[in-house]
């Protein structure tokens, strides 16, 4: 197995971020088959794997196995305990780029979460 970072789902997860389209719900479950087999009905395969920071090079683009590490369960938003999943996915399985990828994703996302408790003075904005 070839792993390596899927450059267009690390731009995607990277203009999610600076959208600030970011769940940081408590936990992390991956989507369901169902769900994600309906996205990419409507959707198509390439638009499905920008969700994900890893590719396996040795499987055929057009399959779901091409894709790992997905980063997203809604197909909207970054979830930041999805990026702390592969982060620590990849760290184990030596797929330092992904994790590499994970880890400044996940400091522009805790960055962009403790400045939105701030407003434009840096006095605190408890509203939002």
């Amino acid at each position: 197995m070839a792993t390596k970072l899927n450059s267009k789902g690390s731009a995607h997860a990277g203009k999610l971020v600076t959208a600030g389209k970011i769940t940081k719900g408590d936990t992390w479950d991956p989507a369901s088959p169902n769900s994600e087999n309906k996205y990419i009905k409507e959707n198509g395969i390439s638009e499905w794997g920008k969700f994900f920071l890893g590719i396996d090079t040795d499987v055929p683009l057009d399959t779901k196995e091409h894709y790992k590490y997905p980063y997203s369960n809604d197909w909207k938003t970054i979830h930041r305990k999805g990026i702390i999943a592969a982060k620590t996915r990849a760290a184990q399985q030596g797929a330092i780029d992904i994790e590499n990828r994970a880890d400044s994703l996940l400091k522009k996302i805790d960055g962009k979460t403790k400045a939105s408790f701030f407003d434009i003075n840096g006095e605190i904005n408890f509203f939002g």
